[in-house]
């Protein structure tokens, strides 16, 4: 069995990172890893056979997307121990480049992820459309959900949902501004930014929509999610890879309607799982006449993500 570390440490809240965890453990015991406790690390006596690396490039930046020098040092510094302190690095790029990043430091972000890529043994990505020479495609894992007895009833009445952190890249304020007056979105996710949140919630009045601005635990978010007609994805950002609501939606049974990008353009689409439309601005077309919601996903869909393929994929670099 081999020795793997594992960063960040997984958490609930973030089920991507359990679910990795739980994957990799199938090739061997899987450590968390943090830059806190170097010491145990560097100083083993038995060097890691892998570490895996996600979304490192983040701590060099603050909420506000502005450069932290030092953070960016700490993490420089950690990385390279870590490289001495394991036979084999992985790089997961989730990312083109961090999604709330000040536009000024774009090029610098891409530039330290670069870094990050270049020193590492492998670089994953989970997007065919993002795997250039060098990289290794591996399928994201679909989330295993369970539901629970919700502490307040969902109305009967039809809902559509977006779900997701509450982020200005994902351009729900122009999703608001062009949703129907007769039909119902529930907007729900945690957010750090208050007057975003406080400004949708200002565009929102009048129309049949509901922000939801707190954690939602996964529970909580099936319940949510599995009983919308359609999950509703608007962003079109060019920061993103792929997109972890859609995968959440589609491991809840619930179709989505999303903006066309290179990650969904990529997939196999079988029996209106997925939607795709031109433009923020076009999702009130794609609303009327819907197709029936679809109570099961098929398996030819669902088996592109099965533990399966990904175990198969992750064989190629762990050997």
């Amino acid at each position: 069995m081999k020795k793997i570390g594992y960063f960040p440490p997984p958490s609930e809240k973030n089920s991507y990172t359990i679910r990795m965890r739980d994957l990799l453990g199938q090739f061997g015991d899987v450590t968390p890893l943090s830059p806190k406790n170097w010491k145990n690390t560097i100083f083993s006596k038995n060097k890691y056979d892998i570490i895996v690396f996600n979304w490192l490039e983040n701590r060099c930046f603050g909420k506000d997307g502005k450069f932290k020098f030092l953070s960016f040092i700490i993490s420089m510094l950690w990385f390279s121990m870590m490289r001495y302190s394991s036979r084999n690095i992985i790089y997961v790029r989730h990312n083109v480049y961090p999604h709330n990043i000040y536009d000024g430091n774009k090029n610098l972000s891409v530039k330290i992820m670069d870094y990050f890529e270049s020193k590492s043994s492998h670089t994953i990505v989970h997007s065919k459309s993002a795997c250039s020479a060098g990289r290794i495609y591996v399928p994201h894992p679909l989330y295993d959900l369970r539901s629970v007895y919700p502490v307040n009833e969902i109305d009967e009445e039809m809902y559509f949902v977006c779900f997701g952190r509450i982020e200005k890249y994902k351009k729900l304020d122009e999703l608001i501004k062009s949703w129907p007056l007769d039909l119902k979105l529930i907007v729900a996710g945690s957010s750090d930014d208050k007057d975003y949140c406080f400004q949708l919630k200002a565009l929102a009045a009048g129309k049949k929509i509901e922000i939801v601005d707190k954690f939602i635990s996964d529970e909580e978010a099936y319940n949510l999610v599995s009983r919308a007609e359609y999950s509703i994805l608007p962003s079109d950002s060019k920061s993103m890879i792929v997109s972890g609501s859609f995968f959440f939606s589609i491991s809840a049974g619930t179709p989505v309607i999303a903006v066309k990008s290179d990650f969904y353009n990529s997939l196999n689409v079988y029996n209106s799982e997925l939607i795709l439309v031109n433009g923020i601005g076009d999702i009130g077309v794609a609303l009327q006449n819907l197709p029936k919601k679809q109570k099961i996903m098929s398996s030819e869909f669902m088996s592109q993500f099965s533990d399966d393929a990904i175990i198969k994929s992750l064989r190629v670099i762990i050997k």
